[in-house]
């Protein structure tokens, strides 16, 4: 914050020596002046606190000379007064959140928590202490945010319900509720999200008193307040609040629409790693799948003017973005609460906006990425598509990709513009593929059987998209007659089996999505995909070296489709023992050992042929059992691996080729000792695995 030499004179030379020089730090800026002084270990704790104490002191000088000294009826505040009390507030607030040396704040965090109550709670609704108490509200929500767990929650739960009163009270007037909206309504909805993180404990108070009141806000403000642009922000922000406070208490969606097709367990293993990258950042309550979220809101809330009002939100061009991603949030509240109506009223609500959307500006773009990711996100949080908007879908997904290349060609934008518009469209095309993935699964896969000559000839062939093909052969597979199914299957197998031969042509995301589309189809056909089995391991199977996990989990998936054919014959198809020796050698890699064990524990035929050719070289066992299991210490990236040698070791136990090929009482030995070790370090994972292990071990030669 700046000012000019007139400002300095008129606060005079005996003032606030900090606030003067706070004032003054014209283009430094104040974050960066409060750091200098509090973020840094080299600053250490006398200096800090010393900082700290004269901040304080005179933020709370200021405080009452323009404040609480004088009476509300007559007080008024000059520039420069506003000036000064706002840098003060807003050099605390930064010092909250930069502070290192923390017990210099936490002696005295409640002084300055109380300064800010007090400014906020000011009875004067003027423009400039509004503004004033927009700062001091993001003082207080960095207090929580650094120092949380030293909030009393009843004090942050009555915090909360005086801040969204200012919304809701009937003795403002219009303009005056407006400009309360203008400051501090979004200021208030990151306070409400910070409050939900420190304050795990109030969730379910926080839903059951302010959802109410967030969801009253959408029917005010298109009805009582539409129409006025001031408010554009209020209302972007309004659909987000409730959005997060749906995700706090409503089951996780689904990782991916692609989650639908089921797969062996070692496939699930390796994309719940990918998923754990996206971090929830509000607690979930425990007990959550067992609550009805509705339930606490039926006698408190309308839900049909909600959803009417919600839907009237996507005509505003601030806010459509926000209410659209708010719909699949509504959705999942609603289904199996016998409320298909408001389902209904949001999902055709949205189909309308989709169809009556005109694409002339990057924006509007945007918005249609934003409603086909909403129609994805319904079905990620299994909310139901009523029975009356299944083919009007459809129609709009099947001709999203034509209409989006048509807008394109037709579209005055300058270079920056056209590359955001094509930047979009690039991810509605994936939108869609994954929207109708979950199209493809609504009510068993009716509608597919009944529209599936054109939704393969015209939807996925023109999409391009070969993970599609998996689902559609999965859910047709029980629908259709074998001669039409093996039909399907060649169809889907023939480009695949084209592109899998010159994988080195595509792209590293091109060629990952090939061969995504094998590994769906190949679980997808079981037995079915046999007779290209041979020709399409050999287009992928890598020659030496350490494989690709996409490879192998590939050719894995190949193989236990095959193995469902009981006329398959191991012997007649060198690719499989290719393939196995290329798994043994690899098998110190966790990646490698859980493919391994997923092998052996789907199908006994296969397991027994893997027992016969890892028993076929007794250097091979030594190889991945020993390795393994002598080296110590286990480091933490290691322990994964241990454990799956081990699980690997006890499924192998009972086939007799095994048992032959392996040195019992060393086994034993290694097993003992590694067990006592893992004990001792408390790798009670390890040790517990390996116990069981000697447990079959014994059993086996007795």
């Amino acid at each position: 914050m700046v000012t000019d030499a007139s400002s300095m004179t008129a606060m005079g030379n005996g003032k606030r020596r900090l606030a003067q020089q706070l004032l003054s730090t014209r283009g430094q800026g104040i974050a960066v002046f409060v750091q200098e002084r509090v973020h840094s270990t080299s600053v250490g704790l006398d200096a800090t606190t010393a900082f700290v104490q004269e901040l304080l002191t005179e933020l709370e000088l200021a405080v009452e000379e323009y404040l609480t000294s004088k009476s509300t009826d007559s007080v008024q505040l000059d520039h420069e007064e506003e000036l000064e009390l706002g840098t003060l507030i807003s050099a605390s607030s930064l010092t909250i959140r930069y502070v290192t040396e923390r017990n210099a704040m936490t002696a005295v965090l409640d002084r300055f928590r109380s300064v800010f109550q007090t400014v906020l709670r000011y009875p004067v609704w003027t423009t400039p202490f509004l503004g004033l108490k927009m700062v001091a509200l993001m003082g207080s929500t960095r207090s929580l945010e650094s120092f949380g767990d030293s909030a009393a929650a009843d004090t942050v739960m009555a915090d909360l319900r005086w801040l969204f009163s200012l919304f809701t009270s009937s003795e403002v007037t219009e303009e005056e509720l407006v400009t309360r909206f203008q400051y501090l309504f979004r200021p208030t909805c990151e306070h409400l999200t910070v409050v939900m993180q420190s304050h795990p404990t109030l969730h379910a108070a926080i839903f059951v008193e302010v959802m109410p009141q967030l969801l009253h806000l959408l029917v005010v403000f298109t009805r009582e307040l539409e129409g006025n642009a001031s408010l554009d922000q209020a209302k972007a922000e309004l659909p987000s609040a409730i959005a997060v406070l749906l995700d706090m208490k409503l089951p996780a969606a689904l990782p991916s629409a692609f989650s639908l097709l089921p797969m062996p367990p070692f496939i699930q293993v390796t994309d719940v790693a990918d998923v754990d990258e996206n971090v929830h950042l509000l607690q979930r309550e425990e007990s959550q799948a067992d609550e009805d979220p509705l339930h606490p809101l039926v006698d408190t809330v309308d839900f049909s003017e909600s959803c009417d009002a919600l839907t009237k939100l996507l005509e505003s061009q601030a806010a459509r973005v926000n209410a659209v991603a708010l719909i699949p949030f509504l959705g999942q509240l609603f289904t199996g609460n016998d409320a298909a109506n408001h389902i209904e009223t949001l999902v055709h609500g949205l189909l309308a906006s989709v169809e009556t959307l005109e694409l002339q500006t990057p924006g509007d773009f945007e918005y249609y990425r934003a409603c086909i990711e909403a129609l994805r996100d319904l079905g990620l949080r299994s909310a139901s598509i009523p029975a009356s908007a299944i083919d009007r879908l459809y129609a709009i997904l099947k001709s999203s990709v034509p209409h989006l290349q048509s807008a394109l060609k037709t579209v005055d934008a300058d270079k920056a513009q056209l590359r955001t518009i094509k930047l979009a469209c690039s991810a509605t095309r994936d939108l869609v593929v994954e929207t109708f993935v979950f199209w493809i699964y609504q009510d068993g896969g009716a509608h597919l059987v009944r529209q599936q000559a054109d939704f393969v000839e015209v939807v996925v062939e023109k999409l391009a998209d070969p993970r599609l093909y998996g689902d559609v052969l999965y859910v047709l597979k029980t629908k259709v007659d074998d001669e039409t199914f093996n039909a399907l299957v060649s169809r889907a197998i023939c480009p695949l089996l084209k592109a899998s031969k010159q994988l080195d042509r595509y792209s590293k995301s091109a060629a990952s999505r090939i061969l995504e589309g094998v590994l769906r189809v190949a679980v997808a056909s079981g037995p079915a995909i046999v007779p290209f089995a041979d020709e399409l391991v050999l287009s992928i199977l890598p020659i030496k070296g350490r494989p690709q996990q996409n490879r192998l989990n590939t050719i894995a998936c190949i193989l236990l489709s095959c193995v469902q054919d009981s006329s398959f014959v191991f012997d007649d198809h060198s690719w499989v023992s290719t393939f196995l020796n290329l798994v043994f050698e690899n098998a110190h890699n966790a990646i490698v050992l859980s493919v391994l064990l997923g092998l052996i524990r789907v199908n006994t035929r296969l397991k027994s042929f893997v027992a016969k050719n890892l028993s076929a070289d007794p250097e091979v066992v030594g190889h991945i059992v020993h390795r393994s299991l002598t080296a110590w210490p286990i480091y933490e990236e290691d322990v994964d691996t241990v454990i799956l040698v081990l699980e690997v070791l006890a499924a192998l136990l009972d086939e007799s080729a095994v048992k032959e090929a392996i040195h019992v009482s060393a086994l034993a030995e290694t097993l003992t000792k590694l067990s006592t070790n893992a004990r001792q370090d408390d790798l009670v994972e390890i040790a517990d695995s390996c116990d069981q292990v000697l447990d079959l071990l014994t059993k086996s030669t007795e």
